[in-house]
């Protein structure tokens, strides 16, 4: 078995742990952050992670070195009569979601009958228009032609606006 000693490895074996190794330690650095910070004439003061469009200011970079972790706040536990009111207040919320699911049901379904009952209506007046022309065919009394004409115009009228 061969031993290597750092006087015996190649060059490019050297160069390339060397490299692996800075490499390492610039990850593990702390983090540098440039924020810019932009005020606009007459407007909100705006920070960005880029420069300002005017960015001949150089006192408009604030450098941050390393970001601080946002402070907690704990909140305590909620008290029995709070907890109740909760309850309460979610039985509500949901009773009056039941209700209004209710009133949709009815509301679909009250539509439902009506277009149903449009289709009957529909399905009437072409049985009564084929009717109609049935009865032309087969002939009528000439007293009997104004109220066929009317009868006529009516269901046409009918099938237009409803069907």
């Amino acid at each position: 078995m061969q031993r290597f000693s750092p006087g015996s490895l190649p060059l490019s074996i050297l160069l390339l742990s060397s490299t692996v190794a800075v490499v390492i330690g610039l990850l593990a650095a702390p983090v540098a952050a440039a924020i810019y910070r932009c005020d606009a004439p007459g407007g909100p003061v705006l920070f960005s992670q880029f420069p300002c469009a005017d960015s001949s200011d150089p006192e408009s970079e604030v450098r941050i070195e390393k970001l601080q972790a946002l402070p907690t706040i704990s909140i305590p536990p909620l008290a029995e009569t709070e907890r109740r009111r909760l309850d309460a207040l979610e039985r509500e919320r949901r009773a009056a979601a039941a209700q209004s699911a209710r009133a949709a049901q009815r509301q679909a379904e009250v539509l439902r009958q009506r277009r149903e009952q449009q289709q009957l209506r529909c399905v009437a007046a072409r049985v009564a228009r084929a009717a109609l022309a049935d009865q032309r065919r087969k002939g009528y009394a000439l007293a009997d032609a104004r109220a066929l004409d009317r009868r006529e115009a009516e269901l046409e009228a009918e099938l237009r606006s409803q069907c």
